[in-house]
Parts: structure tokens; sequence; C-alpha cells
């Protein structure tokens, strides 16, 4: 196993080497070290004092000049200035430390004199202000956070390099494989009979794989618009969106055969194909297809002018849907087929030809009774406190069986509801059952309790969730702060200014909130800066390759530090095993959940784990 100490460095520092190798050295950009530039001494016996009992350094000058040079020669965590305080040129000393480009960015507080120094320094872009006298006590305090969140800003760009660095091994293993086969010379994809033929390699032994064959609609029109030159450029920029899938880390989730990369290729003029391994679980299924119809959906951009393109997406799982790859590209045309004959969109293969539609317009109408017919139920999986491993919340999760046909998938009847609009009656279904299970274990004495409920992006921009939740609140009394609302749509809540004003709408109402799929891209940091949340939920795929990558580890404990800090709770998800158990204890992970507790289960049953879980305890402490 790889050394996790030697894995930070050479991973955190790969970026940094060629600064060292030129006696170039940032560090002292993030140095928690203050700078004090006040001509007064008793000003810089008092700062230091009450730095110091805040744990941080400080440099005091009493000269303009010197507090300048030494600015630019080792940039401060922050600097407090005298707004009084000039240089040799007759300039505020924060005047010139704004404009200077290796200085600008220092945050700056300006002490300042009257109203009128206050207002020039406020101007030229300083930080804050402070009117003199200044209460130190209290200053020191607000250096202290400064200097938290500089430290934090470094913290979350290392992360970032470290998840960059990741993602560049794997689009380089891509490239490689790219480069030894048979390729389309316009797109770089693969040529479709090396495609085939690789299928091939990948089932011959049963390997769970996923096929999608996509078919673009309307390109003549492309084509005819912008001429065959800029069209072309179009398909190129499709096989480099289907080469960004599969070198997507949350795609690659446990359980798959690590030797089978994935493929894509140029099928014809305007269809493409696309495999990657599958672990046979519907919500690994469910990921690839929502990453595959959200990047072809994104628009482009051709000759200054936007263009959305319209698919027909057929998918087929094998061994499932055939076991060799004539017939399982085959099974993934006919469910294309049939949804080009739609208008265009996403079906699988299903096991019978040309039911498809028919299975869709069947769900559709057995999910508008299903709620009344007590078919839909919500189970319920622990939340298990990672330090003492008591069970102090559970998350709702939608489950269906019907008699005859036994479980439906959720992956199956979920798109199908958000497609149909239903989900927004489904969801209050399990925003309002998920609060009653709730009350009634308060009401049993499970007053630790608190429950996680799922948000999907359909509900956030057909429903009124703010209405729903409110509503639960006030029909079965509960604290707002017991109820967690799980964001599990990644990529498109940021940009939509409506979903974010929901968002910070449920906030008002005391109600946490928690991102799911964390550390997975760099749009999820992106998130912690603009999203009202309380909880990060690790991504599973850094568990489950944590104690065989070190490269996992490095970046999973680095995303539990970097959450922390920003006093966010960090609940591990897909925890099978006590090795994995150990290993988050050993980040500071606060909660878990996943088989290594328990599967989801029905509220009568989860209320059993608790109590064999506090006889388990009891029968411990009598020993």
């Amino acid at each position: 196993m790889t050394d996790p100490t030697s894995t930070v460095l050479a991973l955190l520092d790969a970026d940094m080497g060629s600064q060292r190798a030129t006696g170039e050295d940032n560090s002292a950009d993030h140095a928690p070290y203050i700078l004090l530039a006040d001509p007064a001494a008793s000003a810089a016996d008092l700062a230091e004092k009450w730095l110091a009992r805040c744990g941080i350094p400080s440099r005091s000058f009493r000269n303009g000049e010197d507090a300048l040079n030494a600015c630019l020669k080792q940039r401060p965590t922050l600097a407090l200035i005298n707004a009084s305080m000039m240089v040799s040129n007759g300039h505020p000393l924060f005047s010139v430390l704004k404009r200077e480009a290796a200085s600008r960015d220092i945050p700056i507080i300006a002490l300042c004199n009257n109203p009128r120094e206050a207002r020039e320094a406020l101007q030229a872009g300083v930080t804050d202000v402070v009117r003199k006298p200044v209460e130190w006590h209290i200053i020191s305090r607000r250096a202290e956070m400064v200097c938290r969140t500089v430290s934090l800003k470094h913290q979350l760009t290392v992360t970032r390099e470290a998840l960059q660095a990741a993602e560049k091994k794997a689009a380089s293993t891509r490239r490689h494989l790219v480069a030894m086969s048979d390729t389309d010379p316009l797109t770089g994809l693969l040529a479709v009979g090396k495609f085939r033929e690789l299928l091939a390699r990948a089932l011959v032994n049963d390997d769970e794989v996923v096929l999608f064959i996509i078919g673009l609609e309307r390109f003549a029109l492309i084509n005819e618009a912008f001429g065959r030159d800029k069209a072309d450029r179009v398909l190129t920029l499709v096989g480099k969106r289907l080469r960004e899938i599969l070198v997507r880390r949350d795609l690659h989730a446990p359980g798959c055969n690590s030797v089978l990369a994935g493929c894509a290729a140029k099928m014809d003029s305007v269809r493409f194909g696309i495999f990657m391994p599958h672990n046979g679980q519907p919500e690994h299924l469910q990921a690839i297809r929502n990453a595959l119809t959200e990047t072809l959906a994104e628009p482009v951009n051709v000759d200054g002018k936007t263009v959305y393109l319209t698919s027909s997406i057929g998918g087929a799982v094998a061994p499932r849907d055939g076991s060799t790859a004539p017939v399982v590209i085959q099974n993934a045309e006919r469910a294309m087929l049939g949804v080009k004959k739609r208008g265009g969109g996403f079906d699988f293969h299903r096991e019978h030809a040309g039911l498809s539609s028919a299975r869709f317009l069947e769900l559709d109408f057995w999910l508008r009774e299903a709620v009344d017919s007590g078919e839909l139920k919500v189970a319920y999986q622990p939340l298990v406190n990672l330090w003492n491993n008591r069970i102090v919340g559970a998350e709702a999760l939608l489950r269906w069986h019907r008699e005859p046909g036994g479980n439906i998938s959720p992956a199956e009847f979920i798109p199908v509801a958000e497609r149909s609009g239903i989900v927004v009656q489904i969801g209050d279904f399990v925003i309002d059952t998920a609060c009653k299970q709730l009350r009634r274990w308060l009401d049993n004495g499970r007053h630790d309790m608190r429950m996680a409920i799922n948000l999907s992006l359909a509900q956030l921009r057909r429903g009124n969730v703010i209405e729903s939740a409110e509503k639960a609140i006030d029909k079965y009394e509960l604290e707002p702060q017991l109820l967690e609302f799980e964001l599990s749509e990644r990529g498109a809540i940021g940009n939509d200014p409506k979903i974010m004003r929901q968002l910070h709408q449920l906030k008002a109402l005391g109600v946490r909130l928690s991102l799911d799929d964390f550390g997975t891209g760099d749009t999820s940091i992106e998130y912690l800066k603009r999203l009202p949340i309380d909880v990060l939920k690790l991504d599973r795929s850094y568990i489950s390759g944590a104690l065989e990558n070190g490269v996992d580890a490095v970046i999973a404990s680095a995303l539990v530090g970097l959450a922390r800090n920003m006093n966010l709770t960090v609940i591990a998800e897909g925890v099978e095993s006590k090795e994995q158990y150990e290993l988050l204890r050993s980040w500071g992970c606060h909660l878990y959940q996943g088989f290594y507790c328990s599967p989801a289960v029905f509220g009568d049953a989860f209320e059993r784990l608790i109590d064999d879980q506090e006889d388990s305890s009891s029968q411990e402490q009598r020993v």
C-alpha cells in the first residue's frame, strides 16, 4: 500500500515543484503573520500583546517605506495600517499597497482617525476600516478570522489542485488508450470497428457493461445553416464531451472492473456510441445516464450563435440485454430508434422489443395511483455517529413494491415521475411521510433523531418545496433544525437563480441543507461559496478506494479537513467495513451511513435497530 504521507507531498506539491526548482517559494503568501504599520510605539505594543494571545505572529513598522518593502518582499496574511501612514511619494501606504500588483490582494484593515480617512480608505479598496481609539481585543479577534479565511482559501486551492491532478492522470490514461487504437480522424474517438472489438473483449468475462447509442437530431439543419466545416466542429465538441464523461471520477463506481476503462466511438455521420463498466447498482446506472443527458444538452457556440443540440439516446446493459457485442449494440439502437420516434430523449432497452413507450405509459399510470394505494413507501437508512457508533438520524429513501411484479427500482420510476410531472406529488408524499415518522420516533423517546430528505432538481423547478416543508413542520410540530434537505442534483443548481432563492428560503425556515456527492469535481467545491449548506456528504467513490488507493485517501482526508474548517458536518457514504470506519474516524468525519451499520429499512425495523444498539451498549457497560 502506498505510504499516505509521501502521497500527500507528491500530490499536493506537484504544481509547485517547478517553482522550488527555480528558487521561488510562495509559502509566505499564506503564512499566518500580520503586519502592523503605525507610527505610535504604544499601538505596536498593544497590538503585539493581543495578537500574541490569539496565537498570531506579527511584525511592527513605524515607517511607511519600511512597511511597504516588507509587504512586497514577504507578503503578510493581513496588514493593519494606520490611515495616516505615508510612503516617500506622499501617498497613503494603504493606497500604494492596493495599487501594486504584488500586494493588491493583501487584506488590509485601515485604522482611521476621522471619517475622511475612513472614506478614502474604503474608496481605495481596503478590506475594512476601524475608527480610533482602537479596541485591540476586538481587532485581534477580527484579524484572527481574516487569517483563518485566507488559510481556508489556500486549502481550497490546494484541494482543487489535487483533484485536478487526479483528473489529469485519468485523462492521460484515456489518451494513451485512444492513441493505441484505431480512431476517427475528425473527433479522435474510436472508429466503429475498434469500438465493437473492445466491447466484445469487455463481454468475454460476463462483466457488467452499460452501452449507449446516441443519435444527434436536426443535425442536417446545422450543416445547412453553418456549412460543413463548422458542423464538423460541433461533432468534434460532442466527441470531447464523451471523452470527459469517460474520465469522470464520480462515474467509476465501486465494484466495477478496473481493467475496463470504457470507450466512445463515432458510429456514423451523426451517431455516437459509448460504453462503461457498471457495478450492477441502479444508482450507478442513473448517475451515468444523468451525466450523459446533461452533458449533451449543454448548448454549443457556432459563429457567435448559441445552438442547442437535441439527441435520442438508447441504452442497453450487458449481460442482461445481450452477451455479445452485436446483440447489445442492436438492443441499444432499438431503444434509440424508439426514443427518436417520440421526438428525442432517453430510454433503456426493454426485455420485449417495442415496449419502451408502453412501459413508460404503464409506470406513469401506476404512479398516479401508487401514493393513494399505499404501494409507495419510505425506508430509512441510519445516520451513525462515528465517535460513539450511535444512530442519530436517518435518510428517507423511496421504495415501490407492486403486486404483481415485485419491487420496481427508483432508477426506473423516478425518471418517469420527473418527466410526467408527478414527482411533485411524490415529493410531497415523501416529505409528509418522513416527518410523520420522525414525530413518532420523537414521541417514543428518540429525542436526538433527525431526518434527511432528498430533493430532486425537478421538484425544485416544478413544485413548491417551501410550502410542503412548512406544512409538514407545522402539522407534526417539529423543530425545523431536525430536518435536513439533501440536494442530489449536481452541476445545475448553482446556475439557476430560482432554485437558489428556494434554497435560501428553506434555510430561512431553520432546516439544514446537505450537499451530496461532494468531492467529485470542481463544481462541488465551488458550491461551498454559493450554497447555504450545513452538511457535506463525502462521495462513496472515495470511501471504497481509500484503502487501496493512496490518491483517493489523500484527497478525501483533505476534503474532510476543508469541510471541518468551514464548521460543516461531514457524512461519509457507502461505508461497508470496519477498516473504512476506522479510517474515517482518523480523518475526523462526523457521521457515516452504509451497510456497515444497516441498509435502508422501514420504520418499525429502524426502531429495532436502535433498541439492539442500546442493548449492546448496556451490555458493554456492564462488562
